[in-house]
């Protein structure tokens, strides 16, 4: 299955597209540099093809005939980070019924359970289904294995065995010193585009970069319940900015937010992490995937 075939349709797929080169986007894949940045416009297309984002232009993609994914989901609650992990293996090839198969996939010591038809996980229906504190044992180990590390992938297919071994940078963990707007257990941050500036920890060893996604719903500072209620949430903007370097801050540029207004409230979703795509045979890909993410809120303000 090559990924002009087959496209993801799900709750956590992107829409993308990009933009031009005089600060005003359109819908042909292309790319604004900024320096060392790339910004893409990732709304309105089908799928995005392409590497303007370096190893996450495959997050944004087609999806493959295995997806072997760890994440590292981290969001500020009550003044404190809190980290979540999980490792999943999907199988579109048994779904589809479709004649290679894979038996067996490994991420470092852990092999993953099958669940159920084309679908492994970390967490298996026995031990953790209904069990946080079996969920929370899980989740610790894959961050203290999982990451700041090499990790070597085992996958066991009809055709042959694969193995693979990637650096998996830190859990990316960004600063937080900002005017809250609501004395709430996630607060909304205020970002002034002018100086719209992420710090985060420094992987000197990641070579991989990192991505901030900005995503607006139509939402802003001040809109009425009627007005809430009347938005489309499966419409929304989503602009990727793409830092090929890891040097602990990012500035977003007026590039990437010359689309939103002003007082928009935005969900930010700033990634690190490693990927590849393994080519079994012609029709036959697997796509490997450790990534680290951590999410805000934002007020955009002028």
């Amino acid at each position: 299955m090559k990924k002009n075939k087959y496209i993801f349709i799900g709750i956590a797929v992107l829409l993308l597209s990009s933009c031009n080169t005089d600060e005003t986007f359109e819908t042909t894949p292309s790319a604004k540099t900024n320096n060392t940045l790339k910004v893409v416009d990732l709304t309105d297309s089908e799928g995005y093809i392409g590497s303007d984002l370096g190893v996450y232009s495959n997050e944004f993609g087609y999806i493959d005939n295995l997806t072997i994914r760890t994440k590292a989901t981290s969001v500020l609650i009550n003044g404190n980070v809190q980290t979540n992990a999980f490792s999943t293996a999907t199988d579109v090839n048994e779904v589809l019924n479709l004649p290679i198969k894979f038996n067996k996939v490994k991420i470092g010591d852990m092999e993953l359970v099958k669940v159920k038809k084309g679908f492994f996980s970390s967490r298996s229906n026995m031990n953790s289904q209904n069990s946080k504190i079996e969920s929370q044992r899980i989740s610790s180990q894959i961050l203290n294995n999982f990451f700041s590390k090499k990790i070597i992938f085992n996958i066991e297919s009809s055709v042959k065995p694969i193995k693979e071994e990637l650096y998996i940078p830190h859990p990316i963990i960004v600063n937080s010193q900002f005017e809250a707007k609501f004395n709430s257990e996630n607060p909304i941050e205020f970002k002034n585009r002018s100086s719209f500036t992420f710090e985060y920890n420094q992987d000197e060893k990641n070579k991989k970069g990192v991505l901030v996604l900005l995503s607006w719903s139509g939402e802003k500072e001040g809109m009425s319940f009627n007005e809430l209620g009347g938005l489309d949430m499966n419409k929304r903007t989503q602009i990727a900015v793409f830092d090929p370097l890891d040097n602990g801050f990012l500035n977003i540029p007026n590039t990437a937010l010359n689309k939103f207004p002003e007082n928009a409230i935005l969900t930010v979703k700033i990634m690190r992490g490693n990927s590849k795509i393994v080519s079994l045979d012609d029709e036959t890909d697997v796509y490997i995937t450790n990534m680290s993410e951590y999410y805000k809120r934002i007020i955009l303000t002028n």
